[in-house]
């Protein structure tokens, strides 16, 4: 079990379960990489079968008595495996793991009682309901199955590609391998047969959002337990940012690299631009398109751009490989925001990290400031697009990631943004406090609009950080934690108190 950092260490929360079951190369691996980017503790059953099976693994020697045929340099070898199952049939699976059962119920028990202050467990187990209720002391875990498929010819491909030696017959029986789960637990779904990773995204981060509803008690116990381990010395550990119009006003940028696009356009997909004419117009059309045709792509606005790009190459004879060249050089010019950064932006940035803050950025936009803005790159830790997780805020997936790659639970996160619904609302449903920044007119009535509407409580404070000569509204939300670690340093050098 790896990736597991959003725990409350001071409560003993039990679990959701979630498990992931699927035929081989359906993509299970990637939906649960995903659910560990969210900082989910995952356990995951083949990881402990190749451990039994390969050298000095206590399944060798078990399995040697019982197929000794299947004994390679002292390790089980999977492809023999495989070709006895297609000689003769099915039964062999069941045999091997009946006979190793004992080591990986051990083990995942193991996981189970490790993940405590978790609120959800991702396994690739589909016994695992019916081991987590036998755990001692009677503990209920909320059990899901989620069901990871893809067509069967994008099967085939990945089978194909992962093992070209293989025979036939090998990657038949491989195949038809289909894990046994519980009927009893609610059933959910993730296709993976898209080449993109996007639509993968988006449904990962559909069902995570769907759990917290599923499983209040956990989602509730975790956060509520995450605030009571916080101590008044260490309160506010990582700040995040939104950036469109909350570090540098969007359009500027934007318009850019538009037009640097469509000028990549005419020079390396020659034909498409000559077909089209106005490239601006007719992208903002296809990808208009797009989004009604394929829903899940939404949210990625790179991913739906590259995918309307592709189509254009291939429906008129240009160079499809050259495409994902465009959209690297438009992110990185879309990406160039520092000579329109606000005046305050850098002070303000350098001013936290002088303080001890880790700083992160959480965006509904594709700029990548790691990479390609020279002048906020060493200020970010990282940075959250809506394309990484598969949402775009106020979802939680953006926070939950944000969280994960922070290292740091959401009662240690203060989020800075220009918007009331995606930054306030999104962080607060989160667990996150909330910073609004109005670089603009007063905007109280439509704070006290999203506060009506969300019920959450409101403190409305007037700061001096360097950052704002603005007024910024602190909401407390559903999780009142005192300001003081926040405001101590600013307030002090200001002569302010809190």
């Amino acid at each position: 079990m790896s990736g597991a950092i959003l725990a409350s260490s001071a409560d003993n929360t039990v679990p959701a379960l979630l498990s992931l079951v699927g035929r081989r190369a359906t993509g299970k691996s990637s939906v649960a990489e995903q659910l560990r980017r969210f900082g989910f503790p995952v356990y995951s059953s083949d990881a402990c079968l190749q451990r039994l099976c390969s050298n000095g693994g206590e399944g060798v020697s078990i399995l040697r008595d019982l197929y000794p045929e299947l004994i390679d340099d002292e390790q089980v070898n999977e492809a023999k495996i495989l070709t006895k199952i297609a000689l003769d049939g099915h039964i062999i699976a069941e045999n091997i793991h009946a006979a190793l059962a004992p080591w990986l119920t051990a083990d995942l028990q193991l996981a189970l009682r490790s993940a405590r202050g978790h609120w959800l467990l991702v396994t690739d187990d589909p016994t695992s309901h019916s081991c987590a209720a036998r755990l001692e002391g009677g503990d209920t875990h909320s059990m899901h199955l989620v069901d990871v498929t893809c067509n069967s010819a994008v099967q085939q491909q990945r089978l194909d590609l992962c093992h070209p030696d293989w025979s036939k017959e090998v990657l038949d029986a491989m195949v038809s391998i289909v894990p046994e789960a519980s009927n009893e637990a609610p059933r959910l779904v993730v296709d993976t047969s898209h080449a993109a990773l996007a639509p993968m995204r988006a449904q990962v981060a559909q069902i995570v959002e769907d759990l917290t509803q599923k499983n209040p008690r956990a989602w509730s116990n975790w956060i509520h337990g995450c605030v009571r381990q916080s101590t008044p010395q260490r309160q506010i550990r990582l700040i995040t940012f939104d950036l469109d119009d909350t570090l540098y006003p969007v359009m500027p940028p934007l318009l850019h690299a538009a037009q640097h696009l469509n000028a990549l356009v005419q020079q390396k997909l020659p034909r498409s631009a000559a077909h089209h004419g106005d490239v601006g117009l007719r992208m903002r059309e296809d990808m208009k398109h797009k989004l009604r045709s394929e829903p899940l792509l939404g949210h990625d606005l790179t991913e739906i751009r590259r995918q309307v790009l592709l189509e254009w190459a291939e429906a008129h004879g240009d160079d499809v490989a050259v495409v994902d060249h465009v959209m690297e050089e438009f992110i990185a010019v879309r990406s160039q925001v520092g000579k329109h950064l606000f005046a305050d932006v850098l002070p303000t940035l350098s001013a936290l990290r002088s303080a001890g803050y880790r700083l992160g950025a959480i965006t509904n936009g594709n700029a990548d400031l790691r990479n390609n803005c020279q002048e906020l790159s060493d200020y970010f830790d990282f940075v959250v697009s809506a394309g990484d997780a598969g949402a775009a805020k106020p979802r939680l997936a953006p926070f939950l990631m944000a969280c994960a790659l922070g290292e740091v639970s959401p009662s240690e996160v203060l989020h800075v943004g220009d918007n009331l619904e995606a930054d306030v609302y999104g962080a607060l449903k989160c667990g996150i406090r909330a910073a609004f920044l109005n670089r603009e007119a007063s905007t109280s009535i439509q704070v006290e609009d999203i506060i009506q509407e969300h019920g959450n409580m409101s403190d409305e404070v007037e700061m001096t950080l360097p950052f704002v000569k603005y007024h910024i509204f602190f909401l407390s939300g559903h999780v009142h934690i005192p300001w003081l670690a926040l405001l101590d340093p600013f307030y002090a050098s200001s002569g302010k108190k809190a």
